[in-house]
C-alpha cells in the first residue's frame, strides 16, 4: 500500500454528501457497504478514496464510529482522520 500523507475532503452540504481523498487518481471500482459509505478503489486495487451520503443525517451522532473505520481502511492515524472531516466541515 502506498503511504497516504493526507487526505482530502469535501463536504457538500446542499447534497448532505462527503468526498475524501488520499490522492487524485481515476476510481475503477466502487463497493458500497451496507452502511451506505461507498470506498472507491484504483486499477491495482489500492483504496484512494470514500464517498459517504447523507453525511449528516446518518454519521454526525456516530462520528467516532467513522473515524474509527476510516482510518483503519486508509492505515491513517484517527487524529489525521478527524482533521480532515473537520476541515470538510468547516468550509
Amino acid at each position: 500500500m502506498t503511504a497516504i500523507k493526507s487526505l482530502n475532503a469535501m463536504y457538500d452540504r446542499d447534497s448532505d454528501v462527503l468526498y475524501v481523498s488520499s490522492r487524485s487518481a481515476a476510481a475503477a471500482r466502487g463497493v458500497e457497504a451496507p452502511d451506505g459509505i461507498v470506498w472507491r478503489y484504483d486499477h491495482e486495487g489500492d483504496l484512494i478514496g470514500v464517498t459517504i451520503v447523507n453525511f449528516n443525517d446518518h454519521w454526525s451522532d456516530k462520528r467516532p464510529e467513522l473515524v474509527r473505520e476510516m482510518s483503519a481502511k486508509f492505515d491513517i492515524p484517527s487524529g489525521q482522520t478527524e482533521q480532515a472531516l473537520d476541515h470538510a466541515l468547516s468550509e
